[in-house]
């Protein structure tokens, strides 16, 4: 059983509320209230519709949404010139040298290189010259690796201080964490909570609370977004950026360096907004 859905189980018992587990890896779980019912599987919950989980997915779509109404780093997407047929009605550089080119003309070096879908800090590249950035296109165009993908994302650097995960319902912040890396070891990965040693950091300080809240409140403004959990970076000046969005968080690592109960409260609050 995953830890989304035991805590899941643990905030129907905490609530009273009617639930059956129906995979025999107890992993898909109906939630009833009255003659509703609702469905969590893995780490997905009935809050966010299919197509605005796929905007939450596809980086580029969530850039070009919401880079018009909150600070996210530039970025540019490139298509493979390796891609399917299917695909070449959008291709705009036919050869990894003029991509190269086209960077270059944009982007001042270094430049951080990631595909466009995924997570987990897969295929995610900080060039520091034109070679290193040849290498990431090919890394992230290559077809027979398990995080291929025939998009790849350029983005301008940021001098990231701190970066924080809010996880939202309703509009509203319900569970703010730092991804802390004071204390650990890069290894390879970019992505903070790979680092060794790394741990998220419940964040109680009221003023970094209504900071990051006052930072994210234009994106609901612009989309209706029941449930979701939102990357923001602070800089070195003290910007905070919008990073990427999830729409299904997973509470693994939270929950080991912090414990259940504030994730337990967020189910339960997430049962009581399906049973309004």
């Amino acid at each position: 059983m995953l830890t989304n859905i035991r805590i899941l189980i643990q905030a129907c018992k905490k609530s009273s509320i009617i639930y059956e587990i129906l995979h025999p890896n107890q992993n898909v779980v109906k939630v009833k209230f009255g003659d509703r019912a609702y469905y969590f599987t893995n780490y997905s919950t009935p809050l966010t519709s299919q197509s605005v989980a796929e905007i939450f997915k596809d980086k580029q779509y969530f850039y070009q949404i919401f880079q018009d109404v909150v600070r996210m780093p530039r970025t540019l997407s490139f298509i493979s010139p390796y891609c399917d047929e299917k695909y070449l009605e959008y291709l705009e550089f036919s050869s990894i040298d003029k991509i190269i080119t086209e960077i270059k003309k944009n982007f001042a070096l270094p430049v951080i290189l990631k595909r466009n879908r995924g997570s987990g800090g897969n295929n995610v590249f900080k060039c520091k010259d034109l070679l290193e950035v040849g290498n990431a296109l090919d890394h992230i165009f290559n077809i027979n690796s398990k995080n291929y993908d025939y998009v790849a994302l350029v983005q301008e650097p940021i001098h990231i201080v701190k970066e924080y995960r809010s996880v939202c319902l309703n509009h509203e912040q319900i569970v703010l964490y730092e991804k802390d890396i004071s204390q650990a070891k890069f290894t390879g990965n970019l992505s903070p909570l790979h680092w060794e040693g790394a741990i998220a950091k419940q964040i109680n300080d009221v003023h970094v609370m209504q900071a990051i809240n006052q930072f994210i409140k234009p994106i609901f403004q612009k989309m209706t977004i029941s449930y979701v959990g939102l990357d923001v970076a602070l800089d070195n000046q003290g910007n905070y950026w919008l990073i990427e969005a999830n729409s299904h968080p997973n509470f693994d690592i939270f929950i080991r360096d912090n414990g259940e109960e504030a994730i337990v409260k967020l189910f339960q609050k997430i049962l009581e907004y399906l049973n309004k």
